[in-house]
């Protein structure tokens, strides 16, 4: 009996506490501006330049692991269906979080293959990898590129390189 009373009084112990402290903390806060900005990884001395790496013949040095995996489930070009829209909405989003979760699941428990099943494991909003222009859609060739893309065709059927 003694337990179950001391069992029950410590919920109300808590709150009562928070009901106590909360109030002071808040009361304390005063209304006006903002503090500025503090990166408190330097404390109070100012942050060291920052220049980001580059390769040897200058271009940003963007090496290491990219993942791209996660976005397995994203079109390149936007379906018409999604207009101009950069984001799924609430019940399309639903529905590709269930294909992904359907998908892992069929990776975790069928052998249909040897690859890995660790990719693909989250769902994202985006309705096209490709989000400039807005409608999300691969511009159409200017006369110049269509010229360039037939060479390259006849190129590579030709069984030369490009370059």
């Amino acid at each position: 009996m003694s337990i179950r009373l001391l069992g029950s009084l410590g919920p109300v112990a808590v709150l009562i506490g928070a009901a106590v402290l909360v109030p002071h903390s808040v009361a304390g806060q005063e209304q006006g501006a903002a503090p500025p900005l503090v990166i408190t990884a330097f404390g109070d001395k100012t942050a060291p330049p920052f220049a980001a790496r580059r390769t040897s013949w200058g271009d940003p040095d963007l090496q290491g692991v990219w993942s791209s995996d996660d976005t397995a489930g994203i079109p390149m070009s936007r379906p018409e269906k999604y207009g101009d829209r950069l984001y799924l909405n609430e019940e399309e989003y639903a529905d590709r979080a269930k294909q992904v979760e359907r998908g892992v699941a069929r990776a975790e428990n069928e052998a249909t293959s040897s690859f890995r099943s660790d990719f693909a494991r989250r769902a994202f909003q985006q309705t096209s990898l490709i989000v400039d222009p807005a409608d999300g859609r691969t511009p159409t060739y200017t006369p110049e590129g269509t010229k360039r893309a037939h060479a390259a065709r006849h190129v590579r059927a030709a069984g030369r390189s490009t370059e």
